[in-house]
């Protein structure tokens, strides 16, 4: 073997072993970032309007209940201040507030029912609920199309 082709087999030895860092190195980054993105805390809430609570003395029967679950979608745990209900003419109707509710990772949700019957008699629709945190952060109920544009508009008035 020569010089020149010893020269030759180390070069590509050394441009395969840098190709090799090199991927390692972007699987790294990547894992790292999906990582980052995994640890934060995030507020799951759902809405339903016809909850039925079976057997529950405190919630009535004749009466038509509703239902918002928020419940800790990420790793880090996350303390519920409060829970509303957007309505359609942009006001709030406040539903659950404290001193910090601690939600943990793969924990006990937050239940919170209303009475869906009284938030109707009085002519509103409900838009969506939301819930924010301690950290002044808000997460929404997911809407239909129709709700979106609702919740769109209501945001351009200022009025959410």
């Amino acid at each position: 073997m020569t010089d020149s082709e010893v020269t030759r087999v180390v070069a590509e030895i050394g441009a395969f072993t840098g190709i090799g860092g090199l991927l390692v190195g972007i699987v790294g980054l990547v894992l790292g970032l999906a990582n980052l993105v995994r640890d934060k805390g995030a507020l799951r809430v759902e809405l339903s309007e016809a909850a039925i609570p079976y057997n529950l003395p405190e919630y009535p029967s004749n009466i038509d209940w509703g239902l918002v679950n928020v419940s800790n979608s990420g790793r880090r745990p996350i303390y519920l201040e409060a829970v509303d209900l957007i309505l359609n003419t942009g006001g709030k109707a406040l539903l659950f507030s404290s001193q910090s509710k601690q939600l943990t990772e793969g924990g006990e949700p937050s239940h919170t029912m209303f009475d869906i019957g009284n938030v109707r008699k009085q002519g509103y629709r409900i838009v969506c609920a939301r819930a924010r945190d301690a950290r002044g952060r808000s997460y929404y109920s997911r809407m239909s199309f129709a709700n979106k544009i609702r919740f769109a508009l209501l945001r351009l008035r200022g009025a959410v």
